[in-house]
């Protein structure tokens, strides 16, 4: 019948709408919602402020960066899981005669820092048991840390950093002072003197450093109040760091400092070439070094950032009283130079070179700029110029 047929097709329209309505829903619950408003922080943002801290983080010394450490990756031989039991012994070995030097060094900084139990035993090296450890482990500066290599494992973070950097031996790793910490310099002592630098009856100071570092730089008021003191009673000697300068004329500049201090005319040198790479070009004299200049350097003159060229270092050359012939033939060995320059620091252990350079005084113990003068006249208190300073004793 026309009506039945009528309604069946008005039921089947019924129930395909019915079931579009539930297959939108179905759609909306299970698809894509329309995101709510972030009222937060942008997600690109803190994409780059995450990728920003794993940078930093990636160059924080991996010695002093702070790991958790799982006391349980290994078994103790003994039923015995406590922290006395996990205490680390530490040796360290130290001398008198480096009146600057401390007892220990920075490798206890770490141990406080990462939280590790530790326990020092302090050995003088000129006592029996610091004379034998020397010649048990070839001991080359001090102080030093002799670790026990067992214990470490308790701290696989730790001792995965000891065993990328410290040389092992009869179970101990042994961990010279690397000057980890980043805001203080700490002198070393030489138990056998790098003999080559120290050839002169007077008293000996090399310098380590890149002359143009930015450090070096601001730090030339401090030098000179040195030098002015001690320039004629001290053999000045210069000793290329190789921090920042690498191309030629930075290089050669670098050189001519080195070559300089074989004539004994390394102070010499260096303020000639002070004066033209600090000197105020409105009002200044390339040949007088006036304290403001030195100060603003930065400011004021037109060298600074940019290494001098070759026609200006012998221009400086030139206004000094080194031989020139003894001069050439010491700078034609550049790369003998250069080679003998990155050996030496790698042989003294020169980590890190703090602002102004690090200073080997008589081939015995290191010092920073900012202790130079004092670390100096605890060593020589004989010396007239060393009578107003506040030594130490």
């Amino acid at each position: 019948m026309p009506e039945n047929k009528e309604m069946k097709k008005t039921e089947e329209t019924n129930q395909a709408t019915v079931q579009n309505t539930l297959n939108k829903e179905q759609f909306m619950k299970t698809g894509t919602k329309k995101p709510e408003k972030n009222t937060g922080m942008p997600v690109y943002l803190m994409a780059m402020l995450v990728l920003l801290g794993l940078l930093i983080g990636f160059g924080a010394n991996i010695l002093f960066f702070p790991q958790s450490e799982n006391p349980n990756t290994i078994t103790p031989d003994l039923n015995v899981n406590d922290t006395e039991y996990r205490t680390v012994p530490i040796t360290m070995v130290y001398a008198n005669d480096c009146i600057a030097c401390r007892k220990t060094n920075t490798i206890e900084e770490l141990f406080i820092i990462r939280q590790i139990p530790y326990k020092i035993t302090e050995v003088e090296i000129n006592s029996e048991e610091g004379k034998a450890l020397q010649q048990q482990f070839n001991l080359k500066t001090l102080p030093t840390a002799l670790i026990d290599a067992e214990k470490i494992k308790f701290y696989p973070s730790t001792k995965t950093n000891f065993d990328g950097v410290f040389k092992i031996q009869n179970n101990r790793y042994i961990a010279p002072e690397l000057n980890l910490n980043e805001n203080t310099y700490y002198p070393s002592y030489y138990i056998e003197k790098p003999v080559e630098f120290c050839n002169s009856e007077k008293p000996t100071i090399v310098q380590f450093d890149d002359y143009y570092s930015n450090e070096s730089i601001n730090a030339k008021n401090t030098f000179y109040d040195f030098m002015n003191d001690f320039n004629q009673i001290v053999d000045f000697k210069f000793s290329f760091a190789q921090l920042v300068s690498r191309d030629e004329n930075a290089i050669i500049g670098n050189l001519f400092l080195t070559c300089a201090g074989e004539q004994n005319k390394y102070a010499e040198l260096e303020q000639k070439i002070t004066g033209i790479y600090c000197n105020n070009p409105f009002k200044g004299d390339e040949e007088i070094i006036t304290i403001p200049e030195i100060m603003g350097c930065r400011t004021l003159s037109e060298h600074y950032g940019t290494p001098l060229s070759q026609f200006e270092l012998d221009v400086a050359l030139g206004r000094t009283s080194i031989d020139a012939n003894s001069f050439i033939t010491c700078i034609e060995k550049k790369d003998v130079l250069l080679n003998n320059a990155e050996n030496t620091a790698k042989d003294l252990g020169l980590t890190k070179i703090p602002p102004g350079g690090i200073f080997l005084i008589d081939c015995e113990e290191t010092t920073s700029l900012t202790n130079l003068k004092k670390d100096f006249c605890n060593k020589h208190p004989e010396i007239e110029a060393c009578s107003n300073e506040g030594t130490e004793q």
